[in-house]
């Protein structure tokens, strides 16, 4: 909390980002308009997805705004769920699960997409894959298996070491995939 009066009249009492806001709001129509304002940039140019999930996110919050995306697999949808029915357990001296059949599932998937790599996504580099996983054995275990198919340069990491980074194709182990639905 700020006391002094002459600091909340300069809206010291507000943080930068609400007096940014507040500001852009003043200059321009409104927080959801289309605004004229010198401030604001609006990014049309997207590196990092495909057309189909870049035209969902533009219906879906930006009214519609036309953006230019990445090309797609020709052969799987941008997102592609594949199901292993398998069983998530601990390591003997471990808290941190595993699951050997989705482990396999995706070391699999992994080789598949690595033997059909679209020629629009330029040359192959196995970094441009990435596997992301909330549980160290899994990862573990999923690198273990993909070093097996030659495929080590493959970027296997937990959930919390992945921000920042960007891949062509990202492949999620959840490990944790119980059957939930009643018969």
């Amino acid at each position: 909390k700020v006391y002094a009066t002459e600091a909340c009249d300069l809206a010291f009492d507000k943080s930068l980002l609400e007096r940014m806001v507040q500001k852009y709001i003043r200059l321009g129509k409104g927080a959801t308009q289309t605004v004229e304002n010198p401030f604001l940039i609006m990014l049309t140019d997207n590196y990092r997805c495909c057309d189909e999930i870049l035209r969902f996110l533009s219906e879906s919050f930006y009214g519609g705004l036309k953006s230019v995306g990445q090309p797609r697999h020709p052969r799987w949808y941008p997102l592609t769920f594949f199901s292993a029915e398998g069983e998530d357990k601990t390591g003997d001296h471990s808290t941190s699960y595993f699951n050997m059949a989705e482990v396999l599932e995706v070391a699999e998937r992994v080789e598949q997409l690595w033997k059909d790599w679209p020629e629009n996504w330029g040359e192959r580099n196995m970094a441009s894959i990435g596997v992301i996983t909330p549980y160290h054995n899994q990862m573990q275990l999923i690198r273990s298996e993909l070093r097996k198919k030659r495929l080590g340069g493959v970027t296997v990491e937990m959930v919390t070491n992945i921000q920042g980074k960007q891949f062509r194709a990202v492949f999620i182990s959840t490990v944790r995939t119980r059957a939930t639905c009643d018969p």
